[in-house]
């Protein structure tokens, strides 16, 4: 499911055609810094997340490096790629969005004299449709909504008390979560 809503969103970029009009977008780079504020909601209870990207516009499209706090069902922390194609002419306008990375759990783990528990890097991605108002100064207003995924493992191990002689092991339980949310966010650009 990621990897058809992830292509068909490349698909839709690189199939834009260029109009005369769009000749007049200025080819400059521009460092921009977006950050946003989110709710999540998927089959858990809803949670929010903030996110801060920086990076560079040119030619309405704006990549840049993102990072952030993600509470829904395990807080984590997600490291990605955020790439943006702007539609119209520069000033307000619609968008589409991209993300993909890591996150990084920031669980507290259980560990007991019997069992222990640990959680691993997992995939982080995002995606949707957004507008941007800019204010006379520069800055602007974002709002957005999409489609957020992120991947949980988490591994227990469990000591088997042996009171014989005799072969004793370690159980492990590794488990897979796989989070499916819908994003509403909005945030600043600077």
């Amino acid at each position: 499911m990621i990897r058809l809503i992830l292509i068909i969103i490349v698909a839709f970029l690189f199939l834009q055609k260029t109009d005369a009009q769009q000749l007049s977008v200025s080819s400059k780079w521009k460092f921009h810094s977006l950050n946003q504020v989110g709710l999540l909601q998927g089959d858990s209870k809803g949670a929010f997340h903030l996110q801060s990207v920086n990076g560079f516009e040119k030619n309405n499209w704006f990549a840049g490096i993102g990072t952030g706090l993600d509470y829904y069902r395990y807080t984590s922390i997600p490291l990605f790629a955020e790439v943006i194609k702007y539609f119209g002419k520069p000033g307000n306008q619609f968008f589409v969005f991209g993300d993909a990375g890591t996150h990084f759990v920031w669980q507290k783990t259980d560990n007991s004299v019997y069992s222990t528990e640990k959680y691993y890097p997992g995939f982080y991605g995002a995606g949707g449709i957004g507008y941007k108002a800019v204010f006379k100064n520069g800055m602007g207003f974002l709002l957005s909504a999409g489609y957020s995924y992120k991947r949980v493992y988490r591994q227990e191990k469990y000591e088997t008390i042996c009171p014989f002689y005799g072969p004793c092991y370690v159980q492990t339980n590794d488990y897979r979560y796989d989070l499916n949310r819908l994003l509403i966010q909005i945030g600043l650009m600077f």
